[in-house]
């Protein structure tokens, strides 16, 4: 009788709670999740979409209808236009994944949602994903892995000589060449599709002879930056090739 009595309250307990959208546990309170509600009636569960394409057409229409949505676009060979068309049944919360590779150079692809541009992304061998998020009106970009495209460069002719390596990250190796202990430097361009004016440019560099260099951005406008090379070991000179890793992060 009491275990009848027993579950008879706790029925009732939980009947009443869900009413209020709560649950009673333990001595604690946990709030339901619940479906949400949209139109005829009909109930949008968390859901899950995986829209798989090889691409080699130049714009791509995707209509979302589920709470999660994600998008492989895995050989792209052109620059892309990426339409996105939000399903009447869509709500705030909404995410949407974008996997991104080329069939190798550097592509440009654009996210556009009717009038919204939402992102330019830089894609490349690397694949690359970009998440968005649904705000109720338009998809909202959350973040983004790096790098897209990583390459490496030999410099030719002389420290001075320009190069050019389109990727975000990767190596130049300088041409071996002596700068002079104390500060001494030399400055060379690096042509780059993915350097902007407020790029953000890291530097490092190593060398296996003597000496201790150091690399700056010495200026940078849309597609390419100069590079000081400082020898900052007081006493010995440059007498060797260097490696300067670079990586390029944009907004």
């Amino acid at each position: 009788m009491k275990k009848l009595l027993s579950a008879c309250l706790l029925a009732l307990t939980i009947t009443t709670a869900i009413a209020q959208n709560q649950v009673f546990y333990g001595g604690k309170t946990a709030r339901l999740r619940v479906p949400v509600l949209t139109t005829n009636r009909d109930y949008l569960f968390p859901s899950f979409d995986l829209q798989s394409k090889s691409y080699t057409n130049d714009t791509l229409t995707v209509t979302i209808n589920e709470l999660e949505t994600e998008v492989h676009l895995d050989s792209i060979d052109a620059a892309t236009w990426l339409l996105l068309s939000p399903g009447s049944r869509m709500t705030p919360g909404g995410k949407l994944y974008l996997h991104l590779s080329t069939t190798g150079a550097a592509q440009t692809v654009s996210v556009i949602q009717g009038a919204y541009a939402i992102d330019e992304i830089k894609a490349g061998s690397v694949a690359t994903t970009v998440q968005y998020v649904f705000d109720g009106t338009k998809y909202v970009k959350l973040g983004q892995t790096w790098p897209h495209v990583s390459s490496s460069i030999t410099q030719m002719s002389s420290i001075t000589t320009g190069v050019t390596c389109n990727a975000d990250a990767g190596v130049i190796t300088t041409v071996s060449a002596t700068i002079p202990a104390d500060d001494s430097s030399e400055q060379f361009t690096l042509t780059n599709s993915f350097i902007k004016s407020d790029s953000k440019i890291l530097l490092t560099a190593g060398t296996a002879g003597n000496g201790l260099p150091y690399p700056t951005i010495v200026s940078q406008t849309n597609g390419s930056a100069v590079i000081k090379l400082s020898n900052i070991h007081r006493q010995a000179a440059l007498n060797n090739t260097v490696k300067i890793h670079f990586w390029i992060l944009n907004k």
